[in-house]
Order: structure tokens, then sequence, then C-alpha cells
């Protein structure tokens, strides 16, 4: 029997994998790739979720009526929005010298705090829709259980369109946004919430609007100063992959791919050297194309 519950902790999958794409692939870009990223990164998020869903018990009389969840969700993204920007920063606010790479101790202390932000409401959520659940009389069974599926389910459609679609033509916080705008109404429709309606069409007029691009080019141009003043980015993507970025730096411009540094655009010496090596290795060379850098 469908109703709201059920929606919702679809929608709370589909939040909570969107939130865990973005900022580990935030994570990964000022990180420099470094997988030991990925498994603390999940450690802390498991964490965090878990204490969440700890809390929820000492608020025995909050539940989801009258547009709650929307605004916790609502309050969730825009979390998770601070904790996107706050990675930019992340060397300003840990203090690292100019040129020094970020240790690992330093990734561990900053992911503790920077987590905690969206993670703990996920959580929280997670508890509330479980005891939702548990008050239906239509249903029998383990209310966590029914969660979790329904809340798996919103992930793998939400993990597909994000990894397969969205990342092709949008940056991490466009994702951000879409998100909120279709939890927006698919929440305020079947719901009646009126108000999710005037929240989402904010959002899409802000979604259209270049505002959430400049926003990250400015905090990019944070992280590359914070890096080396004499840094200047010329263009980036959030590509598939991670984080590209040209930079001008010292009058040539440098290919860097999650914060490392690929090739100097261009690099005659260094691209005649490695077009020497690989052409001499393939029998039939002139069908073979070599991209500047490798």
């Amino acid at each position: 029997i469908y109703n709201d519950t059920q929606l919702y902790a679809f929608l709370l999958g589909a939040s909570a994998i969107t939130i865990q794409i973005v900022l580990l692939r935030e994570f990964m870009a000022v990180f420099y790739g470094n997988e030991l990223c990925v498994g603390l990164f999940l450690a802390g998020w498991m964490l965090w979720i878990a204490g969440g869903s700890w809390a929820g018990n000492f608020l025995k009389k909050f539940d989801l009526t009258g547009g709650k969840f929307l605004a916790l969700q609502l309050l969730t993204f825009a979390l998770a929005l601070v904790s996107v920007l706050a990675i930019k920063l992340v060397r300003i606010l840990l203090h690292v010298p100019y040129g020094e790479f970020i240790s690992f101790s330093d990734l561990v202390i900053f992911s503790i705090f920077i987590l905690a932000i969206p993670c703990f409401l996920l959580g929280f959520q997670f508890f509330l829709l479980a005891r939702s659940f548990a008050l239906q009389k239509s249903l029998s069974g383990n209310p966590s259980a029914f969660v979790y599926i329904l809340e798996s389910l919103g992930s793998v459609v939400a993990s597909v369109a994000i990894s397969l679609l969205l990342l092709r033509w949008f940056t991490n916080i466009q994702c951000l946004l879409i998100l909120a705008v279709l939890g927006s109404f698919a929440i305020a429709i079947p719901g009646r919430i009126r108000w999710g309606y005037f929240v989402g069409f904010f959002l899409v007029i802000l979604l259209a609007s270049p505002l959430p691009r400049k926003i990250e080019s400015s905090f990019m141009q944070i992280y590359w100063h914070s890096v080396d003043k004499t840094m200047h980015p010329l263009a980036w993507k959030n590509s598939r992959y991670g984080e590209l970025v040209v930079l001008d730096w010292g009058g040539e411009n440098i290919f860097y791919a999650n914060s490392l540094k690929q090739t100097v655009l261009p690099d005659k010496i260094g691209s005649q050297t490695l077009a020497s090596l690989v052409m001499n290795e393939h029998p039939d060379p002139k069908f073979v194309l070599l991209i500047e850098g490798g």
C-alpha cells in the first residue's frame, strides 16, 4: 500500500547517495585522488549516520508530518553545500603551508568534522522513518528493513542518474541542487505541501542562473591560491573521473587532475621524448594518435 512514508524512504536514499558521491568527489579532488581517503570517508560516513539514528531515540514526540521531512531534506542539502565549500577551504582551515601536501592526520581530523554536518541529519531521518513504519498497522515485520529496502532502491536510481548522466553536464553543486528540486516537487505534489512548490521553483531559478558556477569558480580560485598565490585557474571541469584544472603558474599553463600535476601545456621537449619512446614501441606508428601529456 503506497503512502508518504514509502516515498520519503526512497527520497532519503536518493539524497544520501547524491551527497555521498558529491562529497567523496570533492575529497578526492583536494586529497590528490588518494584511495586512503575513500575508506576513511566511508568509515566516518557510517559513524555519523549511526550517531544520527541513535540521537533520534531522544526525540520521541518528533514526527514527519506537516512538511517536516521536506524541511529536514532541504536542511541536509544546505549543510551538504556548506561541506562542499568548506572542503575547498581545507588548506586555509588546517593552516597548511604554501606548496605543502596535506597530511593523512589532517585528512582524518578534517573528515571527522566535515562529515558530521550532513550525515547526522541523514541518520536522524532514517530513525524517524523506521519509527513511522513501526506505527503503521498495515505493515508487519522489521520497520528498519522496510526503510532500508526503499532507501537502497532510491540510492540505486540516483547513483545511476548521477554517474551516467548528470556528471556529464553539471558540476557537483548543480547535482545537489537538481536532487533538491526533484525532492521538493516529489514531496509537494502528493503531500499537498504548498510551500514545497515555492522552494522547488526558487531552486529551479537558482539552478538556471550562473550563480552556482560562479560560486564554485570563486572557491576554486581560493583553493589554488592557498596552494600558491601565483596560481590562477584558467579553466576547470568536474569530469566523471575527477576535477580537471588548467592553471596559469608563472606564465606557464599547467594541467592538473585531482590537485596533481599532469603536464605543462605545451611541453614540447617532454612531448617529443615521450612520442619517440611510444612510437618506436609500435610496429605501425602512423595509426597511433598520441595526445600531449600522455
